[in-house]
Order: structure tokens, then sequence, then C-alpha cells
């Protein structure tokens, strides 16, 4: 064992003392499995179990541990939302918290009832007041602020070199679709610059999906992972539920969970026509995400996550990604 490793085996027994679940001197980690961004253990001892994530560190920017914490207290204890993991315990020195262990394997499909506890999840987590939720990570409530945003994705993959066939066409099909939004917007007697109204935002847990979920014998769901969650426009949510490619929703979904998760909520016409109008801008984002393993600090986010990965093969896995969304995005081939 190196001492990164001691080091990171005590932290966690102190948390898991902290929490009231042991002593912690016989505490097992085993890594559970790895994600993108963070090193995520189960830790166990005398048949007690929670999850001990260690939060990637280096560089500025958003508090992925304290914005995780945050929206999981609000979720549990002011929402009431049952198919959420209870926080137990942090370290912000030592960036790591530990969470309650939910049973279950991510599903590889996708059926109704899963879609329906999904847009409950979202429902009940907008029935309660939040007043100590972040904004959630990339939430733009002007549609100039979205258009700023992707221009900024695009610029920042201009400079690599492997995957410049594809950023060349996304930012050629950019330059259709960016004054063909602003039409659209018009068309809804919106400008840019007109502000989401506070009542018409949502809490969201952002990334939301069912790569993010844990599916029970009984085919109940837990959600994990909130760490870019607060508060979001919903048109966002509603186009990263069916656009994220991990395990993609069919549309054919979308009715029902529309009525479930936001029906009667104010501005939900509006939401609906402007949901419709933002899809190519969210499917166009989610093609600069997968391309992410080709910008240097995100890069070394995936090492972190997954130190015995293939940097390699993660980037031509994630270009090749990356083309087939924007086929499908544009209807064409490459």
């Amino acid at each position: 064992m190196t001492g990164g490793e001691a080091d990171r085996r005590a932290q966690i027994a102190a948390l898991w003392r902290e929490a009231g679940l042991g002593a912690g001197t016989g505490l097992t980690l085993q890594p559970a499995a790895r994600g993108g961004n963070n090193l995520v253990f189960i830790a166990e001892e005398a048949g007690r179990r929670a999850v001990a994530k260690c939060y990637f560190t280096q560089g500025a920017g958003r508090d992925r541990l304290d914005g995780e914490w945050r929206f999981l207290s609000y979720a549990r204890d002011v929402a009431g939302a049952a198919s959420v993991p209870a926080p137990l315990a942090r370290d912000d020195k030592a960036r790591i918290a530990l969470h309650e262990f939910r049973a279950g394997r991510r599903p590889d499909g996708v059926e109704p009832g899963m879609v329906e506890q999904a847009a409950r999840l979202l429902r009940t987590l907008n029935g309660a007041e939040a007043t100590d939720l972040p904004l959630a990570a990339d939430a733009c409530f002007t549609l100039a602020e979205q258009l700023a945003l992707i221009e900024a994705r695009l610029a920042r993959l201009a400079g690599a070199e492997e995957p410049a066939s594809l950023v060349g066409r996304m930012t050629a099909y950019w330059g259709t679709l960016r004054p063909a939004l602003i039409e659209g917007y018009a068309a809804l007697d919106l400008s840019p610059t007109d502000e989401l109204p506070e009542p018409e935002r949502c809490i969201s847990p952002s990334d939301f999906g069912f790569h993010n979920a844990l599916a029970g014998e009984d085919g109940t769901l837990s959600f994990v992972d909130f760490e870019y969650a607060g508060w979001d426009d919903p048109a966002k949510t509603l186009c990263d539920f069916f656009l994220q490619p991990a395990v993609p929703v069919d549309e054919a979904y979308f009715e029902a969970f529309f009525a479930t998760a936001f029906g009667g909520r104010p501005g939900a016409g509006r939401l609906r026509e402007r949901t419709a109008l933002l899809r190519p801008l969210f499917a166009l984002k989610w093609c600069c995400i997968m391309l992410n393993p080709f910008l240097p600090d995100l890069a070394a986010r995936a090492r972190f996550a997954q130190p015995d990965g293939d940097d390699l093969n993660r980037r031509r896995e994630r270009l090749d990604k990356a083309w087939h969304s924007f086929n499908i995005l544009t209807g064409t081939r490459h």
C-alpha cells in the first residue's frame, strides 16, 4: 500500500467513525464502477457499507463535494426524496465524502416505469423550498448565455489537432444554428437577453439520466452523482435527460416525462416550446462534452478517476461517439 493509499484509508476510516458506522479498524475498500471525474470506493466493515467518494481537486472552479452535499441534504431532509442516498460525513481538506450505499446495477435499457420514477424525482425536488443550493453546472438563464457557452466550448476545442475535422464541422453547423435560435426566440416574443423568471427555474440533479441510476431487484431506482446539481433552466434538464448518450432515452417518452416532472408548473407551455427550440443546441453541447479528453485539464480529471485507463483508447472512443451523435443531429455521415 502506498503512502497516498494509506492516508486515504485513514481519512475514510475517520469519516466512517464520524458517521457512527463503526470503529473503522477493519474497513475494506473496493473500487466501485469508475466514473469520469472521481475515485469511488465501496467501504465495508462488519457487514455495513457506504460509498466513499474522493473528488478531483486540481484547478479552480466548482466545489463538487460541497455542491453534491448540499443537494443531497436538501433532497433528503427538505424535499423528502427517498430515491437518492443520504450524505453521511465529509472531509473538505481531504476532498472525500461518505454517502449511503445503494445496491443495484446500472440499467442497460429503458422501460416506462423507469422514466416515471425519474420524472417523479424531479417533481419531488421541485415541490419544496430550496434556500441553500448553488446554480447547476453550466446553468444559463438567457439565450445569450447559452450561445456564449457553446462558443466558448467550440473555441477551446479548436486547438485540438486530432478531432479537428469534427470540430470544424461542428463550428460550421453552429454558424447556421445560432441565427436560427435567435430567430426562434423572436418568434416566441423573446430576446436573447430576456432572463428566465425565477418561478420558471427548477432544481435539477444535472447530468440526470439512467447512466447515474442503480436498479434494485424489485425495479426500484436509486439515483446517484449530483456534483453538478442546483438551480437550472428546466429546458436544459429536459434536453439533457433525453440526449445523454450513455443510456439513451427514446423521445417517445417525452410527453409522459414532461407531464409528470413539469406539467402544471408556471410557464409550462413556454417551456415546451423552448425545449423543442433548444434541443439542437444541447445536442451540439453533448458533442463538445464527448471531446473533453482532448482538453488537457479535463483529460487529467479522467486520469484521476481511471488511473489505469488508456488515454489513447479513451480519446478514440469519445471521438467515435461524438461523430455518431453529430451525424444523428445533422442527418449526415462522415
